[in-house]
């Protein structure tokens, strides 16, 4: 009989840690929502008034994170650093000034990203709009 009680005992324990362990899990995967990296690069030299516009269409979307503007030589530093990373070497001739500048952001994946970006690449300025999906935490 003790050993029975002892049993039953262990049992329960072990369903009591799984279940634990499941509702973590669960709740884990509830705060993980998926997101997009969101980039919007411009043709240089960038219209402010255009770079605004960009802006405040992209603050309109529900973010994930905060919106950062990548001016053109911190877009080559970026680039020389992926290139050092693949073991290539950056051709002499390409310059700062060749690179675009862009906006971007970690966006919660909605339906209103897909028009705006259609909104965004008709802009004169923009160059191009990439949004790649992502997971990301959602903050409280």
């Amino acid at each position: 009989m003790i050993v029975l009680v002892g049993v039953v005992a262990a049992v329960t324990l072990m369903l009591d840690v799984a279940l634990l362990g499941v509702r973590i899990t669960v709740r884990a995967v509830h705060h993980t929502i998926a997101c997009e990296h969101v980039a919007v690069f411009f043709r240089p030299p960038v219209d402010p008034i255009q770079q605004e516009k960009v802006r405040r269409v992209l603050e309109a979307l529900p973010r994930a994170g905060p919106l950062r503007f990548v001016d053109q030589r911190e877009a080559f530093a970026e680039f020389h650093a992926l290139q050092r990373r693949k073991g290539r070497t950056v051709p002499d001739e390409l310059q700062a000034s060749d690179m675009p500048p862009s906006y971007r952001l970690i966006a919660r994946r909605n339906s209103r990203l897909v028009p705006m970006e259609a909104e965004l690449k008709a802009g004169p300025s923009v160059l191009d709009v990439i949004a790649e999906p992502a997971f990301c935490r959602d903050r409280p």
